[in-house]
């Protein structure tokens, strides 16, 4: 009888605990889990993650700190600046194509192939120091033209005897010279040139001038050589000395940093003298419209003449340039497009330096300078709205929701983070409680 009576009360206790309502857990604080997740990685919690925080093993702030930490957030921190500069694929050749023979033997297809055993060894510019590749004789022949046909074509056929143009033929140990097997990779380098340098920058906690006006090329050897090639070679036939040693110390598939080629007076600077953007952006003007929209959230109109400039300073804009961007109702935007954009004459729409000298001189936001680097220090130092835009531009990648939709006080916020450059901005945005905040 007594044990009945206690077989009767556990059953009883049992029932009650099954029927007692337990705390739910906090759907706040999952849903936040779930969006800083997404925010830092582009990824779920597991479901580990989500026990520890549910549980209070940890904590949210804890986990964001572990997820900056990890490969997933690099990847994130990549779009974040491939969605500022990415540019289209885009498969430009450098230099005189050689392709390869079944037996390893370089050549140029309009010369024709030749066996191993008429073949030099020549220690060309995409091998190691102490290595040799074979390659056909009349690779380095005269007898050969490349160029545009009618406006720049170098032909180099010449009698017996003659010594041929610098510019004929490979040039000494193939450094004319791009092999066929080695584009894919130099494509694929070039594709993500600005992310990859990006991500540096976040890396090394760089500041914004150094991402986009900075003195040094980022890449591997296919990327400078691609660099030097339509630089000044292919114009010119000049293969400047220190520049040759450059490449040649540069990895072959590692990125590392090198001083620009720089070519006599050639000058480069990140982003805007990159092949792909020149490309894709193949003239001045548009070149300054996507600077603009991507640097400072804006079009290209009177707001951006922040000193009423009321002439154009470069005198190779012509007269047909400039009588036109003078006129009412077109100099509100030429004045500005034009003035800015003329420090980028000198690039042709495939991204090469015309033969003739061409003035840089530009006026950006103020003041008036030359070249492509005085251009985006003007963009980073003075141009309006910079750090807006760069503020606007992390939130929205970050959170998915949209910047103007923020008080005017957090947007303010924001702002303040993005003047340290790109690592301060992302870090201290995603530590604060601006994102979680949107459940």
């Amino acid at each position: 009888m007594r044990s009945s009576r206690k077989l009767l009360a556990a059953l009883v206790l049992l029932v009650a605990t099954a029927i007692t309502p337990r705390a739910p857990a906090d759907p706040d604080v999952a849903a936040k889990l779930r969006l800083m997740s997404f925010a830092t990685r582009d990824a779920p919690p597991s479901l580990a993650e989500t026990r520890a925080l549910t549980s209070g093993a940890t904590t949210l702030d804890a986990l964001v700190a572990t997820w900056i930490d990890g490969d997933e957030h690099r990847t994130k921190v990549k779009r974040f600046f491939y969605d500022m500069f990415g540019t289209a694929y885009h498969k430009l050749s450098a230099g005189l194509r050689l392709k390869k023979t079944d037996e390893g033997v370089y050549y140029l297809e309009e010369r024709g192939s030749c066996a191993v055993g008429v073949a030099v060894s020549v220690a060309a510019w995409w091998v190691g120091p102490s290595e040799t590749v074979k390659v056909c004789p009349n690779t380095v022949s005269s007898a050969l033209k490349f160029g545009t046909p009618l406006v720049d074509e170098i032909v180099c056929t010449l009698p017996a005897g003659l010594v041929a143009d610098a510019r004929c033929g490979c040039g000494p140990q193939n450094l004319a010279c791009m092999p066929e097997d080695h584009e894919a990779a130099m494509w694929a380098y070039m594709y993500d040139g600005f992310t990859e340098r990006g991500l540096l920058a976040y890396d090394e906690g760089r500041t914004w001038l150094d991402l986009f006006a900075g003195d040094t090329f980022y890449g591997n050897r296919s990327m400078y050589f691609f660099y030097m090639w339509y630089g000044y070679v292919y114009n010119t036939g000049t293969l400047y000395g220190d520049d040759v040693t450059t490449l040649r110390s540069l990895p072959l598939a590692a990125r590392a940093e090198a001083p620009y080629p720089v070519g006599g007076a050639v000058t480069r600077a990140p982003v805007v003298t990159d092949p792909n953007f020149m490309v894709q952006y193949n003239n001045f003007r548009s070149r300054i419209r996507a600077l603009t929209e991507r640097l400072l959230c804006q079009d290209v109109g009177s707001a951006l003449n922040v000193d009423d400039f009321d002439h154009f300073v470069n005198a190779d804009l012509g007269a047909f340039n400039t009588d036109h961007g003078v006129k009412a109702g077109c100099s509100g935007c030429h004045l500005p497009m034009d003035n800015m954009g003329s420090a980028l004459l000198a690039w042709t729409d495939t991204g090469t330096l015309y033969n003739a000298p061409i003035s840089p001189s530009s006026h950006v936001f103020g003041e008036t300078g030359d070249g492509a680097r005085f251009l985006m220090q003007g963009f980073v130092e003075r141009g309006p709205g910079f750090q807006r835009c760069m503020a606007k531009r992390a939130y929205e990648t970050f959170s998915g929701a949209a910047f103007d939709e923020l008080a005017p006080e957090t947007q303010a916020e924001i702002e303040v983070m993005a003047a340290g450059g790109p690592r301060d901005l992302i870090r201290n945005l995603l530590v604060s409680p601006i994102i979680p905040a949107l459940r």
